[in-house]
């Protein structure tokens, strides 16, 4: 198709007489304030005398001060009249005409072949004005090329201008000057009309559409699935910025034109890009990889940018044509980029664009889409495809489609938000085959259930027993008034109570909805009788008869003879001890005990750990340090110091020695909901161990103990098992995860690491030294993330000091404060996490890894221009917030 295109199309030139020429006095002038002219590679720029030999002069030092219209108007009527003998109308366009430079070009000043960079959007083509000069020139003859289209231009005068214009994505080449001097004005030629210009008026437009039409209609009434897309390339070469339906040239606005009279298709313009890795110097099979493809940069007709993301392309069956040469493939023969992994496998990267029109039938577009984006797509896919709604009727039914279409598609791909959607708009079929399709169980599908008869969902609701968090359904639709479901589901999940013993939260669950229900009292006795006793607090709390069969299988356990159990295990192990016997027990009582605080039955808490305290022998001391460090006993050790079966110190250094830093959390928390029956608050030995675990995890860690140091590629694995060597160490990692959090990234589970951050931090709120406030607040002054997360988690750590004393609220405002310096000062840069969401990233960086991308400054800014502005946004609004909670922690 571009064979057919005229030259003349492409590029236009002409000469003309006028004095006096440039002498060599003003040359010497100029090349004083120039500087060596770098060149545009893609969307970067380099410096190689290699490839480019001049000299540039910045427009702000030029000036026509004999013609002081030449940029106004003469600059304009030359450029028109070259636009009008290639076909374009200047009027139409809007145009613009800005000097971009002037170059001299001395004795050996060459440009290799190239392309011009488009300096800025809207930018559609380059003329050039060769200037005359006294000493005129030899060689430096001008090729301009496009595909099998070829102009050679040889300017070489004393007093004549030239001028030459030629679209950006031509290519072109200086050969080397021999003699003189060759001085030119470059200008950038920019469209102002940002709208797709029709070519109603083409006799070729009004012939081909009525077939291009019936050929479309064919295929549509067709495709389905992967197939219901159709990529189309386009000749022409457009940058990322410039790729905007207003800004297609020549034959490509034609073929726009005519899919875009198809009204039954939807339509986007694209990126087509292909990598290639060449393993260098290595003759390693095993080295190779396949060529990949992908579109992406979506741009819809109105010249919306469309967060649709990058779409893997099979090159033979999606791609409609080819042009250029013999290639099957519609990419030029040299690549745009190219990139080197500095890994140490040797692999250069290449990289090829072309611009593309993507179709699809409107009737199945959520088919075209969903079956061809990827799962990393999908959570930025999915809120786009609703944004083109104009009414609440078009967004329902564009919902519905959407469920549809993800059922049969991707059900992989269900979210919450999706579920969400249905459930809003009433569309309750379609809520419920997503949570048959999706096979899982959160907030939003418990809405969904609760709307339905329970025979109508039992068998959905059959196939959930095993999911996290199924225990709360029960009680959620006996709120919706089906208690006749939710106790033929709480007696189904009852069913697994021996496996369910290992997850006492499950069984507490259970038993609270079991108490609520008077034709459930059999399932409550039995939980009673055999669940594990820290899930029984609210049973004993409530009821005499639960706690007269709590308080038997108390007395039973403390009954055993824990002297002859230890010599039955001394048998088999050598080093046994009293809480190789007892120590799952203690730790399940004193949880037990703790709840019980908590709900305020101290008498009966009182009673139990009396019990207890009266059945241990009383020096524990030896035990304790044959037994070590274990988690069990991690939660016991308070409750001994309290008894006064251990000291303070003993206590501390057997907690400190062994325990992983989520143990030392998880007794402060114990102690912390025990604090009325333990005297935690009061002088005494509790107030001290506390003060002093909290010190212990504030200012040493495992590397002081013997531990080695946690490697960087270990991190993630020690962090799962909360082996942290420091507070600094937890507080960080709980600060990347809360940073990742906040700019969108995807991350891996975050294990507890933040959740844990906040538990130490309001219990120190709570206990109220200042001492230890003053430093908690240091490590949260230095992580503004974390501090985000902490107070926009529910419930807020404001909450927690609004109970506590005024040095505790003044800590909290200086964090807050500190947050608040963080926002104002703006996105500093390379200070905050380079990348925005994945879509904005991919978008810039291309396929390269994130670390590869930070290494290139092009990207690395344009990057960070893209997250700086989501950051100015998001700060007023966060900082009206934290305005509020200053005023609320005011003295």
């Amino acid at each position: 198709m571009c064979s057919s295109i005229p030259c003349r199309a492409l590029w236009q030139w002409r000469a003309w007489q006028v004095a006096p020429s440039i002498s060599l006095e003003d040359l010497d002038k100029l090349k004083a304030v120039s500087q060596p002219a770098p060149f545009g590679v893609s969307e970067r720029t380099l410096g190689n005398t290699s490839v480019r030999q001049p000299w540039q002069l910045d427009p702000s030092k030029i000036s026509f001060p004999d013609n002081p219209e030449f940029l106004a108007k003469t600059a304009y009527d030359i450029a028109s009249t070259a636009l009008s003998s290639m076909g374009v109308h200047a009027g139409s366009l809007e145009l613009g005409v800005k000097l971009y430079k002037m170059l001299l070009y001395e004795p050996g000043g060459h440009f290799k072949l190239h392309r011009d960079t488009e300096k800025e959007a809207g930018m559609f083509a380059t003329m050039v004005i060769q200037l005359p000069t006294q000493t005129g020139h030899g060689g430096g003859g001008l090729t301009v090329q496009h595909l099998s289209c070829s102009k050679a231009f040889e300017f070489q005068s004393t007093s004549g201008y030239f001028y030459t214009t030629f679209f950006c994505h031509c290519e072109r080449k200086l050969d080397e000057v021999t003699r003189g001097s060759r001085l030119c004005l470059f200008f950038s030629l920019v469209r102002k009309n940002t709208r797709f210009l029709g070519v109603d008026d083409s006799a070729f437009f009004i012939s081909a559409l009525p077939r291009v039409q019936a050929l479309m209609q064919a295929w549509a009434s067709r495709s389905e699935g992967f197939r219901a897309k159709m990529v189309i390339p386009l000749c022409h070469k457009y940058s990322t910025k410039c790729l905007r339906f207003a800004g297609l040239r020549g034959h490509d606005r034609v073929v726009a034109a005519l899919c875009g009279g198809c009204d039954f298709l939807e339509l986007h313009l694209c990126t087509l890009t292909k990598l290639v890795q060449d393993p260098q110097h290595v003759d390693d099979d095993d080295r190779k990889h396949d060529d990949e493809h992908w579109i992406e940069n979506w741009v819809s007709t109105e010249d919306h940018c469309k967060e649709f993301g990058r779409w893997p392309i099979n090159i033979e069956r999606d791609v409609l044509r080819c042009i250029g040469g013999d290639s099957r493939e519609p990419f030029d023969k040299f690549p745009d980029e190219e990139s080197f992994d500095k890994e140490g496998y040797g692999i250069y990267e290449h990289f090829y664009h072309v611009a593309v029109l993507v179709a699809w039938p409107k009737s199945k577009r959520y088919d075209a889409i969903l079956s061809s984006c990827s799962s990393d797509e999908h959570s930025m896919v999915v809120p786009g495809l609703l944004k083109d709604a104009t009414t609440a009727e078009d967004a329902k039914q564009e919902v519905h489609k959407l469920a549809v279409a993800l059922v049969k598609w991707k059900p992989e791909l269900l979210t919450a938000k999706v579920l969400g959607l249905c459930h809003d708009y009433g569309l309750r079929d379609d809520a419920l085959q997503i949570v048959k399709a999706w096979k899982r169980y959160n907030e939003q599908v418990s809405k969904v259930l609760i709307e339905y008869e329970w025979d109508d969902v039992k068998d959905i609701v059959g196939g959930m027993l095993k999911l996290q968090g199924i225990e709360d359904l029960p009680g959620k639709l006996k709120s919706a008034g089906c208690e006749h479901g939710a106790i033929k589901l709480a007696r189904m999940l009852i069913k697994n109570v021996k496996s369910l013993k290992k997850h006492p939260d499950k069984l507490g669950k259970l038993l609270e909805f079991f108490l609520d229900t008077p034709a459930c009292k059999a399932e409550a006795l039995e939980i009673v009788s055999e669940a594990p006793l820290e899930c029984l607090a609210l049973a004993v709390h409530r009821s005499h008869e639960y706690r007269q069969i709590v308080n038997a299988r108390v007395d039973k356990l403390i009954s055993t003879d824990l002297q002859a159990e230890k010599l039955k295990l001394l048998v088999e192990q050598r080093n046994a001890t009293i809480f190789d016997v007892h120590a799952k027990f203690l730790a399940s009582v004193v949880k037990l005990i703790s709840k019980l605080a908590e709900y305020g039955s101290l008498d009966t808490a009182k009673q139990l750990a009396n019990e207890v305290e009266n059945h241990l022998p009383m020096d524990l001391e030896e035990e304790l340090k044959a037994y070590g460090s274990r988690y069990n006993l991690v939660l016991v050790l308070p409750f001994m110091v309290s008894w006064g079966k251990l000291s303070v110190n003993s206590a501390k250094t057997i907690l400190t020695k062994e325990s992983i830093m989520f143990e030392l959390i998880d007794a402060l928390s114990l102690m912390r909901s025990a604090a009325t029956l333990l005297g935690v608050k009061e002088r005494g030995p509790l107030r001290a161990l506390f003060a002093g675990l909290c010190a212990s995890y504030l200012q040493a860690g495992l590397q002081e103990n013997g531990q080695e140091e946690i490697s960087s590629t270990n991190k993630y694995f020690h962090s799962i098992k909360s082996h942290f060597g420091s507070a600094e160490d937890h507080f960080n990692a709980a600060e990347e995860y809360a940073r990742d959090e906040y700019n969108q990234l995807a991350t891996v589970c975050e294990s507890g690491v933040i959740t844990r951050a906040r538990e130490f931090v309001e219990n120190v709120l709570w206990f109220g030294d200042e001492e230890l406030i003053g430093k908690v607040a240091g490590l949260l002054m230095d992580r503004t993330h974390l501090t985000w997360k902490l107070l926009n988690s529910s419930p807020s750590i404001v909450a927690v000091a609004m109970d506590s004393t005024a040095a505790e609220r003044n800590a909290l405002r200086n964090v807050v404060e500190a947050r608040m310096d963080h926002l104002r000062s703006g996105l500093e840069y390379g200070g905050e996490r380079m990348t925005s969401n994945p879509f904005k990233r991919a978008r810039i960086g291309g396929v390269l890894p994130e670390d590869q991308v930070l290494e290139n400054p092009r990207r690395l800014r344009a990057l960070w221009e893209i997250r700086a502005e989501e950051f100015k946004d998001h700060a007023a609004a966060e900082l009206n917030d934290l305005e509020l909670v200053l005023n609320k922690l005011a003295p």
